[in-house]
């Protein structure tokens, strides 16, 4: 299973995901909870919106699918969706997965 179905696999079964992600000076591990997967408007880039547990303060993170070097599903399951939660992000100029709305 490719990296996308996967992120699609978490998001549609609401299953956490565990994400190694590369920035400029590292790899970093993030356990998330999936929300959506779309196209970025502004750069045309493919993205994941999820909700970050890892931090001090939980917090929403946008992950760029080229810099995911791997992902696990877990079998945890979440029940709701995260503070805040907008399947409609403006910032998006196409939607390729989402939760819906009301969960």
């Amino acid at each position: 299973m490719s990296i996308a179905e996967k992120i699609v696999a978490g998001i549609v079964s609401m299953k956490k995901l565990t994400i190694s992600y590369k920035d400029e000076a590292e790899t970093k591990q993030y356990t998330v909870l999936p929300h959506l997967f779309g196209k970025y408007k502004t750069t045309g880039n493919i993205v994941l919106s999820a909700y970050s547990e890892d931090e001090i303060k939980p917090c929403w993170k946008t992950f760029l699918l080229a810099n995911i070097a791997d992902a696990k599903l877990s079998d945890e399951r979440f029940e709701h969706t995260a503070p805040n939660y907008n399947m409609h992000d403006k910032r998006m100029s196409a939607i390729i997965c989402a939760i819906p709305s009301v969960q």
